[in-house]
Formats: structure tokens, sequence, C-alpha cells
């Protein structure tokens, strides 16, 4: 659809504007801060890093997967289609420049203006405007299905791998899918009212913001590189994939990701304004409070999960860390238990919960020797 947007774009009178706006570079703005974490931003949400979604689908992997292979093309088809997508969105932007007479940097925007102002302008301008209407909104419907999915199935596997005797039994998983999906969809049922373009924006900019994003990305640096520990990640790399991973990695993920994680995180903080909509219309302070509790509820339940699992683990806070640590090893005796649990063949769910029961009590045993 990209590609087909692309080809009718370029055709337009002004489209080459475009382009070239979105290509010619101001190296000027490489000295504004805003503008490098902005890019790191953009990167979080674009890769979905702290989310929990790519250790989700990498948990269907095979232990022995190459996941070298996996992060080179994730990378290059994620950044590719963004960079190819530009291309589409600045053409069109062009086009529209030179319809209302303007420089290209004033119809650009951001956000869901984007999508449901800019790009209905720009496709009210082209011939056969219903069909290439169409074209775009099918794209833009396709694209957030299948985002959510992903998303879907994040939330539901995190909680049947909390609860696996509850809800991975025959029909125990459907019916529970069925829940959590007819549940968002009567939440969201407000984003569809006369006043939810309010609740959207709202919602966008609480909700899952850049301080969720660099604060768990701190946190998930930290447990990892600090407290499980750099060089057990690199043995479990090298014993998945036969190659040890360059000392780059051990100090990208020791020292340089915390610190800049951390930076970006007070430097969000430090910059935060009161969401307006077009400088005018200010939310009620309950708005606000109920936005702040979106973003700290999201912030604070991995330290609070974290804290939770200290206190319930048997024995003394040294024997804690030596069980959590064994547990989290994957390097520890071979451990099928790890693999089992993690890797989740869908196919075969009832088999699955089999397996994990029969695991339980590995993880027993494993406890009492630690705690002995």
């Amino acid at each position: 659809m990209l590609l087909i947007l692309l080809i009718r774009g370029v055709t337009l009178p002004g489209a080459w504007d475009g382009i070239r706006y979105y290509l010619y570079p101001d190296f000027k703005h490489l000295v504004n801060l805003e503008v490098w974490i902005e890019a790191g931003s953009q990167i979080c949400f674009s890769y979905s890093l702290a989310s929990g979604l790519l250790i989700v689908l990498s948990s269907h992997n095979e232990y022995k997967n190459n996941c070298y292979k996996d992060c080179f093309w994730l990378c290059l088809l994620n950044s590719g289609t963004s960079f190819f997508a530009g291309f589409v969105i600045f053409s069109l932007l062009g086009f529209m420049a030179q319809k209302q007479r303007v420089t290209v940097d004033k119809v650009a925007e951001s956000g869901p203006g984007l999508s449901f102002i800019v790009y209905s302008e720009a496709t009210a301008m082209m011939p056969l405007p219903q069909f290439w209407s169409v074209c775009f909104f099918l794209m833009v419907f396709f694209l957030s299905v299948d985002t959510h999915f992903v998303t879907v199935e994040c939330f539901i596997t995190s909680l049947t791998d909390l609860f696996p005797r509850h809800l991975r039994g025959p029909g125990r998983y459907e019916v529970f899918l069925f829940l959590v999906c007819l549940f968002v969809f009567l939440i969201q049922l407000t984003l569809v009212t006369e006043g939810g373009i309010y609740v959207f924006l709202l919602i966008d900019y609480y909700g899952c913001t850049r301080a969720y994003h660099y604060f768990m990305i701190l946190s998930e640096s930290v447990a990892l590189a600090w407290c499980f520990g750099s060089d057990q990640i690199m043995n479990s790399i090298e014993d998945m994939t036969g190659h040890r991973p360059s000392i780059f990695f051990h100090v990208c993920w020791k020292y340089i990701l915390p610190v800049l994680s951390l930076t970006s995180f007070i430097l969000y903080l430090v910059g935060y304004t009161h969401l307006k909509i077009n400088d005018w219309y200010v939310y009620p302070d309950w708005a606000y409070t109920l936005g702040w509790a979106m973003t700290l509820s999201s912030i604070l339940i991995g330290p609070l999960w974290a804290a939770g699992q200290w206190w319930v683990t048997p024995g003394t806070f040294a024997q804690a860390q030596s069980l959590l640590h064994l547990l989290g090893c994957p390097l520890t005796a071979k451990m099928t238990f790890r693999w089992t649990v993690l890797r989740r063949p869908v196919a075969d769910r009832a088999r699955q919960t089999r397996e994990t029961g029969e695991e339980g009590t590995t993880v027993e045993l494993m406890t009492s020797r630690v705690t002995a």
C-alpha cells in the first residue's frame, strides 16, 4: 500500500518539493538536545522497546535461534519502512503545499492530525479521491489491527505465564482472551463519542509517555546488566548462538544505556508541560490527575512487582537473591524448566499446561535447596 501511495504521490505536482524538504538536512538542529531526545523517543516507540512485546515474540523461538539475525532484520526492516514511509508523507505534503501556496513546513503536522486531517485533505485533492481515501484508511486500519494483535498477545501471555493452572486449561485460554478483548472494546467506545478526541489525546499524552519508556529501559538495563549480570547475558547468548558478543555490548548494557535513559528521563520531567489542545483548550485538574495516574501505573508496576518477588521469596535477603538469580540464569544445570515455560507452543496448550505443572516441582526442589 505504501508503494502504491508513493507512486501516486510522486506523480502529483509539488511532490518533489516535499521530498526535497524531507531529505535536505539542517545541521544546526543537531546541537538541539530536544532533537536527540525526540529521536530516542521515536526509536522506543518504533521498536516497541521496554514494553514486553519483543520478549513475548522471542519467547516462541527455539533455544538455539540466531538472535543476531533477528535483531539485524528487525532493525533493517523497521527503520527502512519508516524511511520509505517518509517519502510517501512528504510527497503528499509537497502536493498540498503547492495547492495551498504555502511552504511544506506550514502543512506538516504530527499525531492524529497527520492521518485524519492532512491525509484526508491530500486524498481529497487527488483524482478519484474516494478510491485513494479507501486505500489509505484500509492501510491504517490493518496496521492498527496488526498492532493490537501483538499488544493483546503480550498482555495475555504475561497473565497466562503468571497463572498457568487457571488460564491454560482446555477452553480457558479462549474464554480469557474473549473477555479481555470484550473489556478493551467497551473501554475504547469512549474514544468514538462526541468528546472522544479529548479522551484520545489524554491517553496518548499520558498513557504511554516518554517517561515510561525511559524509566523502563533504565530499570531493565540495571536489572539485567547489574543484578542478573552482563557476563551472564553474554554467556547465554554464546550458549545459544555459539558466538560471544563483543565488549561493546557489555559497555552499552552496563554504562551507556543507563546513563542515556536516566538523562532522558530527567530531561522529560524538567521540560514537562500540561497537555493543551491548539494552545487554547486546557483540561480540568482531575483530567491531569487521571493522566499522571496512567503514567505512574506504567512506571511503578515494575519496581513494585520486583519488591513483591523479593518479599514472597522464602529465606533471607541473600538467600532470596541467590534463588532468583538461580532461576533466572539460562546456564544453570541445563534447566529444562526455563524453556519449557518460556517456549509456549500455541498449537498444544494442554500439553504445555502439564509440562508447566511438572516443572513446578523442579522449582520447589530448587527452592528447598537454596533455603536449606
